[in-house]
């Protein structure tokens, strides 16, 4: 891993880096938070497949691969973030999550859904009152639907859309994107299946500092390792 080194350069600068595949996007003055981000981003990665993190001088918002890691990536992540000041975030490849929303109520839902209709689920996104639950087949449409409207979890969302194909709405994010927001907190995994390994998935290297040109400094994109 590339140490992230304070610029120490004027007030009014605001660092932003992106790798090329938006895996990684930091943003804000230049301090401590990029190498305290950067120390989530490669010690989660170390135990958990992780997939994006996006973070700011006041956030970090991690995304796992699996949703049945956020749990224990928010324990690894939370004592390095310890004094920084810093919140933290956590989604997955299942539920993400905007601006406004923590994603708890979201889990609630999913938790409380049996195996066979989570299963049905290839993602969702959940916003202020709102979630979308998006579905590879039409045919799964109506079994979710059922399912969710006899929990009375779904009781705390002003409104439910249920979605089919691979194709993202426009206030959901776009597939293989990372939809970055509102804090979230660690809540139970929204599924009981049996934990699998973690995959040995390649995740994109961290970015490596250049001294800025501008007021604005963009650190050039990097690669997957």
């Amino acid at each position: 891993m590339s140490t992230v080194e304070p610029l120490g350069l004027d007030e009014g600068l605001t660092v932003s880096v992106h790798t090329e595949d938006g895996a990684v996007q930091l943003e804000g003055a230049p301090g401590p938070w990029l190498a305290q981000s950067a120390e989530v981003w490669e010690g989660v990665g170390r135990q958990i497949e992780v997939s994006g993190i996006r973070a700011t001088p006041e956030l970090a918002e991690l995304r796992v691969a699996d949703e049945l890691h956020v749990s224990e990536a928010t324990e690894i992540a939370e004592p390095m973030l310890s004094g920084s000041g810093m919140r933290l975030a956590v989604s997955s490849g299942l539920l993400q999550f905007g601006e406004g929303a923590d994603g708890a109520a979201a889990r609630d839902l999913l938790a409380s859904l049996d195996d066979d209709t989570v299963a049905r689920v290839q993602s969702s996104w959940a916003g202020e009152g709102v979630i979308h639950i998006r579905t590879g087949a039409r045919d799964d449409l109506l079994p979710i639907a059922r399912a969710v409207g006899e929990l009375p979890e779904a009781s705390v969302f002003d409104t439910i859309g249920l979605f089919s194909g691979s194709s993202a709405g426009a206030e959901e994010p776009l597939d293989g994107g990372v939809d970055w927001g509102g804090a979230a907190g660690a809540r139970r995994s929204p599924c009981t299946r049996r934990r699998r390994s973690c995959s040995s998935a390649p995740r994109p290297a961290w970015p490596s500092p250049r001294p800025p040109r501008s007021s604005r400094c963009r650190w050039p994109a990097t690669g997957s390792r």
